[in-house]
């Protein structure tokens, strides 16, 4: 019971050292100050119809002794009047009263209506309030079931999280001593990775002493077979070759170039540029078949430098043996 009479509701307090605030008690307080509430009212409705009831009961004892009183008085008026024609007032005094009594009575009949209608009305409010009692405590029954399960399923997952708790302290602790015995082996391989490196630096060193000693002998290798394909090369012939003709010419100071394909007997003249793109043409349609012959006509003005610098250039973009030589 708590300070002023009512019962203690907050039946689940002692759940919600659980972790978090639940909000089914603060309900169950609401719910029962409901209940409390609707007691209350059904209270005073039954003490407001008890009056009522024992009002009437005194207008129905009231009614019945004025009837009977009418009735001994009319007997009385009945005797007396054959007995003394002077009793006229007294009857006339007793009809007086008897009409008293008569609207007394129909004043009576008229509250115990009234009083009849008030229980009745009182009688449906409390079975509304009945039927509202009724529903609200079945609400609450549901409530009470829905939390029970809901209690239910709390405790269920409280003692998997102690167990899961329970397992992990059991792993942290397998944990610490892997852990330990991995940090002694790390140790270990450390030291052997330390000796392993010292090794390895060893082996490089000598690695690359005789990575540079192969490097050098693959160069003498080198140039002893380019030398030896030299030998071995076959000389630059037209056989099987598409040949064209390049005229160099230079007179007055007039450099001229032209050039002949295999076939054509003439020659036409071309500007420098436009020779290379022709033989850049020629070389992407022939390849390695490309054979390509230079003319300096006699009496040309042409210096020995000049010719030597335009038959090396013509001749090594162009012509089969110098590409392949220059490969």
């Amino acid at each position: 019971m708590n300070g002023i009479g009512f019962p203690n509701t907050d039946m689940y307090s002692d759940h919600e050292s659980v972790g978090e605030e639940s909000f089914w008690p603060s309900f169950t307080d609401i719910m029962m100050v409901i209940v409390m509430t609707f007691l209350l009212i059904t209270v005073a409705v039954i003490l407001k119809n008890w009056e009522l009831i024992n009002h009437l009961k005194s207008s129905i004892e009231a009614e019945r002794q004025a009837t009977v009183q009418a009735q001994t008085a009319l007997q009385v008026v009945e005797l007396k009047s054959k007995e003394n024609e002077t009793l006229e007032e007294r009857l006339a005094r007793l009809e007086q009263l008897l009409n008293k009594r008569t609207q007394s009575l129909q004043q009576a009949r008229q509250l115990q209506q009234q009083t009849v209608q008030r229980l009745n009305i009182s009688k449906q409010q409390v079975s509304t309030a009945q039927a509202t009692l009724q529903t609200t405590l079945q609400t609450m029954e549901q409530e009470k079931i829905k939390y029970a399960e809901t209690l239910a399923n709390t405790q269920r997952l409280l003692e998997e999280q102690q167990q899961r708790a329970t397992a992990l302290e059991k792993e942290k602790d397998a944990s610490v001593v892997a852990a330990n015995q991995a940090e002694a082996n790390l140790v270990s391989v450390q030291q052997k990775l330390e000796n392993s490196g010292k090794e390895l630096e060893a082996l490089k060193q000598k690695d690359l002493e005789g990575h540079e000693r192969l490097v050098s002998l693959q160069g003498e290798f080198n140039q002893l077979d380019k030398k030896y394909q030299k030998l071995l090369r076959p000389a630059r012939s037209t056989k099987n070759k598409h040949v064209v003709r390049v005229v160099f010419n230079k007179s007055n100071g007039k450099v001229r170039y032209q050039l002949g394909d295999q076939g054509q007997s003439a020659l036409e003249t071309y500007s420098k540029k436009r020779l290379n793109s022709k033989l850049s043409q020629l070389k992407k349609r022939y390849g390695d078949d490309l054979y390509v012959k230079i003319i300096i006509p006699k009496g040309s003005q042409v210096s020995h430098s000049e010719a030597w610098k335009f038959t090396s250039e013509i001749l090594n973009k162009y012509d089969y043996y110098h590409s392949e030589k220059n490969e």
